[in-house]
Parts: structure tokens; C-alpha cells; sequence
């Protein structure tokens, strides 16, 4: 498995597939989670029920249901708001979830200036996940993918797509080591009237070390279809203050990218 993950990765690094250009949708690169936002936006090699948006294998390590949901209130009242519930099956497991954007009403006007009422934009998608243990050797191995149906409206028009994020998670032959690569957002175009753009289609790799019951330590690398290669670090430290009770201490990195360039790339 990890050779497999190696050919592929040098494949797509190696082609001009992930090369800049304009993306849709981009809702879908919001962080997730206050746990993996706090530690610099990494989660490639992360399990639980944060692993829907990160990377849909590491669902296959939740010992029970479990639910999601989160808020975020924005500057100009933009607001985006995610919930999942997932359950296990045996030696799989499975989930629902969504994302929503939306923003405040906007002021409409004619090509004459005059104001003619209000509008809105807002961006959806509803998820679907499975994942399951496919373990082979005494190392844990897993797989993962979510489907996406994906909507798009500015004012009375819409534009729907659906993709995939598919990925797998594995314990190392080194204790403690966990390793996760997946493929976001893989799908068709978006397009409003005549104008079509592409989904932001990434390609994240990462590793998280444990280092002790309290302390662990992650990485992610992605390399995303309008952007340069981004490294992302970051820890937890969970400080106890009672028999059953830690708080968690958490930072992280996260390098801004430098923009878009003049080429317009498709995958």
C-alpha cells in the first residue's frame, strides 16, 4: 500500500494537472473542526468523525456514534455552519453530513442605478461517507470516500456538481506513527449561464506522531489546483486538571499561499 501511494503521488506532482487556475465552490476548503483548525489546519492522518472533511478513511477508526456540528460567524455577517452524524458497522463505518455558506442580503440595482430589491449567495453541499478497516497486517489500514452533491446560488441562479474525496490511513511499522493521503473534491465543473469553473481539487498527504498520552505533533502537505504546495504543522498538548478531565492546548502553522497565477489548470 504505502508504494501504491508513492506512485501515485509522484504521478500527479509530476503532471501539470495541479496547476494554477480559477476554482468554484471554494466553501468546500474551509477548515473544519476547532481541533485541526487550531493545529494549523492539519488532518490528513486524523481519525474520528473530523476525519468527513479531512480525510474520509480515518472514519473507520470511531468506536461508536458519534455527532458534529459546527458554527462559524464571520466578518459581513457571512455565516458557515457544518454537522455530521456517523455511525459504526462492524468493520466499516458510515456518515452524513453537510456544509453551508450563505451570506447576509445584498442590494440589487438596474443598469440605470436604480435599486431593485435584494439578493443572496450561498453555497451547500450534503455528504455522504463510508469508510472501512481493510487491515491485512497487524498495522491498521483503512479506506475511506465521501460523496459530495454540490450547489452553488447567486440570486435566482444555480449551479450543482458532484464530486469525491477519496483517501486511505494507516498505522506505520513505527509505534505511534500514522500516515493518510486522500484526493478532495474530485468532480465536474460548476457552471452558471455559460461559464464554467473548476472544483478546488487538492491532493493532501500528512502524518501525526503520538508522542505520549499527552502530546502529538501533525503535518499535512497539499498541493491544490489554484495554488503553490502549502506545508501545514501543528500539536496538541492535553493538560490534565482532574481524574477524568485535560484541558487541550493546541497551535499550529500554516503558510498563506501566494496567490493565483496566469495559468488556468483542470484535472
Amino acid at each position: 500500500m504505502p508504494n501504491l501511494i508513492l506512485l501515485l503521488l509522484l504521478f500527479f506532482c509530476a503532471s501539470d494537472a495541479f496547476c494554477a487556475g480559477q476554482t468554484s465552490a471554494n466553501f468546500l476548503k474551509i477548515a473544519v473542526g476547532a481541533k485541526n483548525s487550531a493545529m494549523g489546519e492539519t488532518g490528513a492522518a486524523e481519525p474520528g468523525i473530523g476525519a468527513i472533511y479531512w480525510n474520509p478513511a480515518g472514519l473507520a477508526a470511531i468506536g461508536h456514534t458519534e455527532v458534529s456540528f459546527n458554527h462559524t460567524a464571520w466578518f459581513q455577517g457571512l455565516n458557515f455552519e457544518s454537522g455530521s452524524i456517523a455511525m459504526r458497522l462492524g468493520q466499516s463505518a458510515i456518515a452524513v453530513s453537510f456544509d453551508s455558506l450563505t451570506t447576509p442580503p445584498m442590494d440589487r440595482y438596474d443598469n440605470t442605478g436604480g435599486r431593485q430589491g435584494s439578493f443572496m449567495l450561498a453555497d451547500q453541499a450534503i455528504k455522504l461517507t463510508y469508510a472501512a478497516d481493510v487491515s491485512a497486517t497487524p498495522e491498521n489500514t483503512y479506506v475511506g470516500i465521501t460523496f459530495k452533491d454540490i450547489t452553488s446560488y447567486i440570486d435566482s441562479l444555480s449551479a450543482h456538481s458532484l464530486a469525491v474525496d477519496a483517501g486511505v490511513f494507516f498505522d506505520t511499522v513505527f509505534d505511534n506513527l500514522r500516515f493518510g493521503v486522500v484526493f478532495q473534491n474530485m468532480g465536474n465543473s460548476l457552471k452558471f449561464d455559460r461559464q464554467s469553473y473548476s472544483l478546488p481539487k487538492n491532493l493532501k498527504a500528512g502524518a501525526n506522531y503520538v508522542i505520549n498520552d499527552a502530546l502529538n505533533i501533525s503535518a499535512d502537505i497539499n498541493k491544490s489546483i489554484d495554488t503553490d504546495t502549502i506545508l501545514n504543522t501543528g500539536g496538541e498538548y492535553l493538560y490534565p486538571v482532574g481524574e477524568d478531565t485535560s484541558i487541550a492546548l493546541r497551535g499550529g502553522y500554516k503558510r498563506i499561499p501566494r496567490g493565483l497565477k496566469a495559468t488556468r489548470g483542470s484535472l
